[in-house]
């Protein structure tokens, strides 16, 4: 009985772990690591030290950063908690 319950579910089990990879692709895309979002607030800090953007710029786009940092730590716990 277990072999034909192990042939019948195959296809579920199959999609699932495609699923899965998919989500995880997906994630990997429109969640970027903490560490791009350390490398961009890098280049943008160089960015306003060699002069090629203004005070006001840098804030701006700090603060973006800052707040998908902050966006993505929350994300992560909360899949963390899921899990």
């Amino acid at each position: 009985m277990l072999l034909i319950d192990d042939l019948l579910l195959l296809p579920v089990q199959t999609l699932w772990k495609i699923f899965e990879g998919v989500k995880g692709e997906v994630d990997k895309e429109l969640y970027p690591d903490e560490v791009q979002c350390k490398e961009k607030l890098l280049a943008l800090q160089m960015a306003l030290e060699t002069g090629h953007i203004t005070e006001e710029d840098y804030e701006a786009e700090e603060e973006e950063i800052m707040e998908r940092l902050r966006f993505l730590r929350a994300y992560r716990k909360e899949e963390a908690g899921d899990a």
